[in-house]
């Protein structure tokens, strides 16, 4: 995937809206990849799924009207884990962590 860190991301937004991305949104990343390493138990694919993420919420950052960041980047997370034929679960052929089960 891109290379890009989430302070590469940001800086494609508009100063103001940079200055709220840092604030809402990036203290989340981590929650954001913690459900994406449960959920693939690789940190590679982790990454990518968070990458993908912050890339998303940047796009359509302009959208995001309400007080909750960490629901509203948890959901793009999810969305990403498993958007169809486009989802990276899909794409490496595997299942979701069930709760209750250790990864392998």
């Amino acid at each position: 995937m891109r290379p890009h860190s989430p302070e590469q991301i940001v800086r494609e937004l508009s100063l103001e809206d940079r200055e709220r991305f840092e604030q809402f949104v990036l203290p989340h990343v981590d929650a954001a990849f913690n459900l994406a390493r449960w959920r693939l138990r690789e940190r590679s694919d982790a990454e990518d799924v968070t990458q993908d993420a912050l890339l998303r919420a940047n796009r359509f950052f302009w959208s995001f009207h309400g007080s909750d960041a960490r629901a509203w980047l948890m959901k793009i997370a999810r969305n990403r884990l498993a958007a169809g034929n486009n989802g990276i679960l899909r794409r490496l052929g595997r299942r979701p962590c069930r709760p209750g089960t250790a990864p392998h």
